[in-house]
């Protein structure tokens, strides 16, 4: 997918026709990568974003099931199901950011611990597990967060019967 036109924060805010602008200089990279999603830097949108969006991409994953502080407080759908808004199709990450966690003070194997048991309540409400990684050191990227993502995706892998590894597009039933 498409990770917006820079992470200056100001696309979900700048007036029409340079929103538009924005989204649109992503077309070439979204034709040459097969690239049919969005997702906002640092998850910041608006409803006007939203709807400019439905007319370029099949779905955007920029909101979260639940809000904490950042990017801004509140701003949780309350599903782990796929559902529209704006006219475009929402892929709700649902579960806890890894920088969410890291910045909370988590250790690595607590965090791993924390996604498998989302996982498995997300499982049990059949909805769809979308987790948001970062590659950065102090993030994902860090060897031992890398190890914890690792497990999660093995523990994930190792039981088909309550999980499928998807596209968001075959997720939201649009591929």
């Amino acid at each position: 997918g498409v990770h917006g036109y820079d992470h200056s924060h100001t696309t979900p805010f700048a007036p029409p026709v340079e929103r538009q602008r924005r989204l649109d200089a992503a077309g070439a990279f979204a034709a040459r990568y097969s690239a049919v999603g969005y997702r906002a830097p640092s998850l910041l949108r608006t409803r006007p974003l939203l709807r400019d969006l439905g007319a370029r991409f099949r779905y955007d994953s920029s909101i979260p099931t639940s809000g904490g502080l950042f990017p801004t407080p509140n701003n949780g759908c309350a599903t782990a199901r796929p559902f529209r808004v704006e006219n475009i199709a929402e892929l709700p990450i649902s579960l806890p950011r890894d920088g969410a966690v890291r910045f909370l003070g988590h250790r690595p194997d607590e965090i791993v611990r924390i996604w498998i048991d989302c996982a498995e309540l997300i499982a049990r409400s059949r909805g769809v597990v979308v987790l948001l990684t970062h590659c950065e050191r102090r993030f994902s990227g860090h060897p031992l967060m890398f190890d914890a993502y690792r497990r999660f995706l093995e523990y994930v892998r190792d039981r088909p019967d309550r999980f499928a590894f998807s596209s968001p597009s075959a997720a939201l039933g649009t591929s």
